[in-house]
């Protein structure tokens, strides 16, 4: 997960995050995925000694 650059093979170039906070993909944690949102949470949990 958390796609930096464009897929090879897919015509929209799906997934292409990070680097594309253009006004139409918008901001980085708008456009995570359930998986990455959970990883985020948890990694700021470990980074809390939680």
């Amino acid at each position: 997960c958390f796609h930096n650059g464009d897929a090879q093979g897919r015509d929209d170039g799906r997934p292409r995050r990070s680097f594309d906070m253009s006004d139409d993909e918008g901001r980085l944690f708008d456009q995570l995925d359930d998986e990455e949102r959970r990883s985020i949470e948890r990694i700021g949990e470990e980074a809390r000694g939680l």
